[in-house]
C-alpha cells in the first residue's frame, strides 16, 4: 500500500492511513507547476507575433483520490471519517472558519504539495449496506489549491517505509 503524509496548520506531519484510515488510491501525475500564460501581441502589418517572454509559475489544483473501507455502525462509518477529516482541514475562531494551509507529501510521485484543502462534499463513489453487514466504501478525491507554487518541492528526497523496502533495493 502507498502512504502519504499531511501536514494541516501547526499539526504534527501525519500518515493519512494511520490518522483516518484515507488509502492512496491516485493523485495528479505533476512534475512542475504550471507557467502564466505569456502576452502575446500580433500586428496587422507583420507576419507572426510578439511574445513578452517574462512569466511565473501560476496557481493551480491538485488532485488526491483516496479510498475509506471501515465499518457501518453508529458510530463508527464513511460519513464520521470525512467529518473527522474535514473538521482538521478547518479552524473556527471567534465564530469564523479558516482553512488551513496543507502540506501535502506525496512520496509515491516524491513532491511536496502546499496549499488549501476543499472540504470532502462530495464522494466520488459510496458502497454501504442498509444492515452494516459489510464495510463501508468510499471514494472521494481531495483537492488542494495551490496559490504560491513557490511553496511546492517536485523533487522531494525519497522517504523509505520499512526495512522491506531497503531489502528490495539493497
Amino acid at each position: 500500500m502507498i502512504r502519504c503524509r499531511i501536514k494541516i496548520g501547526d499539526g504534527e506531519l501525519l500518515d493519512t492511513y494511520d490518522a483516518w484510515g484515507l488509502i492512496y488510491i491516485d493523485a495528479d501525475e505533476r512534475t512542475a507547476p504550471p507557467i502564466r500564460k505569456r502576452d502575446v501581441i500580433s500586428y496587422a502589418d507583420r507576419g507572426g507575433e510578439e511574445v513578452d517572454r517574462r512569466t511565473e509559475y501560476d496557481a493551480f489544483d491538485y488532485k488526491v483520490t483516496f479510498l475509506i473501507s471501515c465499518p457501518n455502525r453508529n458510530l463508527e462509518n464513511a460519513n464520521e471519517v470525512i467529518r473527522k477529516f474535514n473538521e482538521a482541514l478547518f479552524k473556527d475562531v471567534d465564530g469564523e472558519r479558516f482553512a488551513e494551509e496543507v502540506v501535502f507529501y506525496n512520496d509515491f510521485n516524491r513532491v511536496k504539495i502546499v496549499g488549501y484543502a476543499e472540504p470532502v462534499a462530495e464522494p466520488k463513489s459510496f458502497y454501504r449496506r442498509q444492515n452494516g453487514g459489510v464495510l463501508d466504501c468510499v471514494t472521494f478525491q481531495l483537492k488542494i489549491r495551490v496559490a504560491d507554487p513557490s511553496k511546492c518541492d517536485f523533487s522531494v528526497k525519497h522517504r523509505v517505509f520499512s526495512q522491506e523496502f531497503n531489502n528490495i533495493f539493497a
